[in-house]
């Protein structure tokens, strides 16, 4: 019997910046065009179909059935997490007029955004 697996994602609320996200982590992402169906988008992720949900208060959710240990690592969520601020900041920075000049991976692995104002 399998087990469904949810991972709530606070904070994650815009589907266009995940699923960018998860292309940049080298994972395959889609939209669901299915209207029947309650997910929004939907991963290949470790080899595992993988759901992208809306939920109630408009955060993603994965929803996954099975045995989702690389769902549940925490080392995995903060990936995506880290992964889902870099794509937004540097959509808000260049929405706002900057040019994304680098980024830099610190030795804490913390991510430094180098942006330059043009006018």
């Amino acid at each position: 019997m399998s087990m469904r697996v949810e991972i709530a994602l606070d904070g994650i609320t815009d589907l266009e910046v995940m699923l960018t996200a998860l292309g940049e982590m080298g994972i395959t992402a889609q939209k669901v065009l299915n209207k029947g169906s309650r997910a929004e988008a939907c991963a290949k992720i470790e080899g595992h179909d993988v759901d992208i949900v809306r939920h109630a208060d408009r955060n993603l959710v994965l929803v996954g059935d099975g045995d989702w240990r690389f769902m549940r690592s925490r080392n995995f969520q903060n990936r995506l997490r880290q992964r889902y601020s870099l794509v937004a900041v540097k959509r808000k920075a260049v929405a706002m007029g900057y040019q994304i000049i680098d980024v830099l991976e610190q030795e804490d692995h913390t991510l430094k955004v180098v942006a330059r104002a043009w006018g």
